[in-house]
């Protein structure tokens, strides 16, 4: 089985609750197999269709980078909320620390979208 196939499937099986695991019989985790079914035909799909894996693997390496901005600015607000954290509260130097990483994956993925848009 294909790595990122059964990963995926494992990752989108556990966010929506589906019983997952190999050790299961296709019966019993039907959309955690049918996923595994997917990426494996989207995979050999893209093979088929010459897509560069290593641009793939650019191209979603700079997905995540941008959408990690929006999910650090999530987690630091929830992180310094005491309704939410009570006294587990990110205060001090470590929320400060957690604002300045966002702001720097913020001006990165600015950069690079900058960057990238002028050289269009």
């Amino acid at each position: 089985m294909p790595v990122l196939a059964g990963s995926a499937a494992y990752a989108l099986g556990e966010a929506r609750g589906w019983p997952v695991g190999l050790a299961r019989q296709p019966h019993q985790a039907k959309a955690f197999y049918a996923t595994i079914a997917a990426a494996t035909f989207l995979g050999a799909m893209a093979n088929e269709l010459d897509i560069s894996a290593v641009k793939a693997l650019i191209w979603s390496a700079v997905v995540n980078a941008v959408v990690a901005v929006p999910v650090m600015i999530l987690i630091m607000r929830l992180a310094v909320d005491a309704r939410v954290m009570g006294q587990f509260k990110v205060t001090g130097i470590l929320r400060a620390l957690g604002w300045l990483a966002t702001a720097v994956m913020a001006a990165a993925s600015l950069f690079f979208l900058v960057s990238w848009f002028a050289s269009l």
